[in-house]
């Protein structure tokens, strides 16, 4: 834990603000410097060292000096937030020991651990107050695909796209006939919030329902005005309860599936729920690459109902989709807030489709709001239309490795470290009695961490979609109606091959059945031919043996003997003389 040093004494405990209207006020000629100190209450030694020195003149701190020159650590700031913007952001530990190898290249005087070879907790923690521009944050993770899908071209073609697609609808400056439809999962469970412990509890637990619940699709719409299409839910199942519904949002319809998730089928009773609350006429209505959207069937079913469906270029979906931007982040923040509260509210009951219509109306209500909704459309540039909405950042794949002005990597480092001496405890901090830095480039501190280079697209054996699509295009209908039926012969001939193989199969298996019979009886007549009473000695050929009685086997050794021989007349379970002694 780092420590936190508090001062003893009142020594440099003056105001900057006061310090910088005391040196006004002599260079102004309005008071003299005992006349200054007095007035705005700063030490007169400090306010006459001040205003005796020249602009360029280093100002003298309190405490000991940083191990790194200001500059230094500037160069080390822009740096870090460099990396953070290409996806490569550096942990706090490996920021300390990048530190130590760059004091330890080049001789400065230091007190890191020598052990650990990294800067201590105290530097680093002073390093953040030093830089009051960099703050730990969370990170969140961000696929290659989505690196490589969000670059300037596609998102220009969308908002082109777009535009031209308002233009021949007649829709411009009508924002309540553009529509963004997605959908996300949430658990029939509830997530532990953080919560208020005693300190230094290392078990702190919360009660939930299951370890991980039951998935359940909430397929959301939001118009360009903030209003909203009544959700449509869709559980896990075959059997559809009316009670499922109970609790719901108004309007609310409920549909079952298999897996739980989105389906052809399902995104078909969907555009018929959106067909009954949507504003009249043609609309604009705006979807990811799901494969549920892009079939014939929802295009067909999109040209009857007259909604021109327009298709996110692929990858793009967490910059350019208002429903990812705005709305679903706070509708599971609250779901897992209301959650919580039923759970403990119920400790005796779980989590499910009955009671899930109340947990999920509360969010709902809570995050479904006409702020939310507008904002989405809004920080996304889709409406109103803006080309530069898209903050710099989000194009993460267009950072070069060269973009702030730094050398290709840690290899560059110049010159070579030098181990210091190691002292007899090497657990002990160490301070080198070497040359202070002198002249440090900003490049040295930069070249010491790491630059990773370009993102390149990856190699795909499986094409996908460049850019945005209008689904309901003629050109785009015709490739779907074709390829919806080549699929579908396609799929006759796999069942017809499969029919055909069936049969083959079932002759084999009757075939292979048949000589596993025969071969079983002979080699079953063998044994019998062939086998010896163990006791006698006498073939089962012998014409003797017929009067001997029947024969019996041993459930220990498996030889034969006579009934007659072992005096086992009509026993079903036998073991032998000589078995039995063994045991």
């Amino acid at each position: 834990m780092p420590r936190t040093y508090v001062k003893k004494t009142t020594h440099g405990s003056w105001s900057k603000v006061a310090m910088e209207e005391a040196v006004t006020s002599i260079k102004e000629g309005r008071y003299s410097i005992r006349k200054a100190a007095n007035v705005f209450g700063v030490p007169f030694s400090t306010l006459q060292r001040r205003t005796s020195a020249s602009e360029d003149s280093p100002v003298l701190t309190v405490g000991r000096k940083p191990v790194l020159s200001l500059d230094v650590e500037r160069a080390l700031a822009t740096k870090l937030i460099y990396l953070s913007k290409r996806g490569f952001g550096l942990t706090p530990k490996t920021v300390r020991k990048y530190a130590y190898q760059y004091v330890s290249a080049r001789e400065i005087q230091h007190n890191f651990n020598i052990q650990n070879e990294m800067a201590g907790e105290d530097w680093f923690q002073g390093f953040l107050r030093r830089n009051p521009e960099l703050s730990l944050r969370k990170s969140e993770g961000l696929s290659r695909a989505r690196i490589n899908g969000m670059t300037r071209d596609n998102v220009d073609q969308f908002y082109e796209q777009l535009k031209k697609l308002t233009i021949e609808c007649n829709l411009e400056g009508r924002p309540e006939c553009l529509y963004n439809q997605d959908e996300t999962g949430l658990p029939m469970n509830n997530k532990p919030p953080n919560v208020v412990a005693q300190k230094g509890s290392r078990d702190v637990v919360s009660l939930t329902n299951v370890e991980r619940g039951e998935n359940v699709t909430v397929m959301a719409c939001v118009s360009a005005t903030g209003a909203y299409i009544p959700p449509f839910v869709i559980f896990k199942g075959k059997r559809m309860r009316a009670e499922f519904s109970d609790n719901m949002p108004a309007g609310t319809e409920v549909c079952m599936t298999e897996s739980g998730w989105v389906n052809e089928e399902a995104f078909g009773k969907w555009l018929k729920h959106f067909n009954k609350h949507r504003t009249p006429g043609k609309v604009i209505l705006i979807l990811d690459g799901h494969h549920s959207h892009t079939s014939f069937a929802t295009a067909d079913l999109c040209e009857r109902y007259g909604i021109e469906v327009l298709l996110l270029p692929p990858h793009t979906t967490h910059a350019l989709q208002p429903l990812d931007v705005c709305i679903f982040k706070p509708l599971k923040s609250y779901y897992n807030s209301h959650g919580t509260s039923w759970q403990h509210s119920n400790p005796n009951r779980a989590i499910s489709k009955l009671s899930f219509g109340s947990i999920f109306k509360k969010a709902w209500d809570s995050a479904a709001t006409v702020g939310n909704g507008v904002k989405g459309f809004e920080v996304t540039g889709i409406y109103p239309l803006n080309r530069t909405a898209i903050a710099s950042h989000k194009f993460v794949s267009e950072f070069g490795p060269n973009q702030d002005n730094s050398s290709v990597g840690l290899n560059d480092v110049s010159p070579e470290p030098k181990s210091p001496e190691q002292p007899p405890n090497s657990s002990q901090l160490s301070r080198p009695t070497t040359t202070p830095e002198t002249s440090t480039s900003h490049e040295d501190v930069r070249s010491l961490l790491p630059s990773p280079a370009k993102i390149t697209p990856m190699k795909r054996r499986k094409t996908i979609r460049p850019t945005s699509l209008v689904l309901t295009s003629p050109e785009n209908i015709s490739h779907l109606k074709a390829k919806a039926a080549e699929t579908k012969k396609r799929i006759a001939r796999v069942q017809k091959k499969g029919d055909i193989k069936k049969k083959k199969q079932s002759v084999n298996i009757i075939c292979d059945s048949s000589e596993e019979d025969e071969e079983t009886e002979e080699q079953k007549d063998e044994d019998e031919t062939e086998s010896v009473c163990n006791f006698c000695k006498m073939s089962y050929n012998d014409g003797r043996s017929s009067h001997a009685g029947d024969w019996i086997q041993c459930q220990k050794c498996k030889l034969w003997y006579h009934e007659r021989c072992v005096n086992a007349f009509g026993r079903k379970q036998f073991v032998c003389g000589i078995c039995m002694w063994k045991k």
